[in-house]
């Protein structure tokens, strides 16, 4: 074989390496993994915005400003989710979701799914 058709090969081994690392079931925005970590994150997030909020207003509910918070930070959806961006040599999705809270209220949420050998890590931005 000639030095052209090696460099074909090594080019064709080295697109198709990339890529399947990328087609790992749970290596996507909308996978249940993912969905669970990014739910359980903005739930976190979420309710320290109404501790917060809480704790500044006078209402008749006796409960605890943190347990308000958390029981209505628990009822929270993620509505649609999809792919900003995907790169494949980092291993890594940029990903929007759709949250919506208990106060009628839409929010996006960005998160970064990367894939750390068979981890699949997700972080919000």
């Amino acid at each position: 074989m000639n030095k052209k058709s090696w460099s074909r090969y090594a080019i064709v081994f080295a697109t198709i390496w990339t890529t399947s690392a990328c087609t790992d079931a749970n290596f996507s925005c909308d996978s249940d993994p993912v969905r669970e970590r990014v739910l359980e994150a903005s739930q976190d997030r979420f309710a320290a915005k109404l501790v917060i909020e809480y704790a500044e207003e006078n209402t008749a509910d006796t409960r605890d400003p943190y347990e308000r918070a958390r029981a209505d930070a628990s009822n929270i959806e993620i509505a649609s989710t999809r792919q900003i961006r995907k790169n494949y040599l980092e291993k890594e999705l940029l990903c929007v979701a759709t949250v919506h809270t208990p106060r009628d209220a839409s929010v996006s949420v960005s998160y970064v799914i990367q894939k750390v050998d068979s981890k699949v890590n997700v972080a919000l931005r």
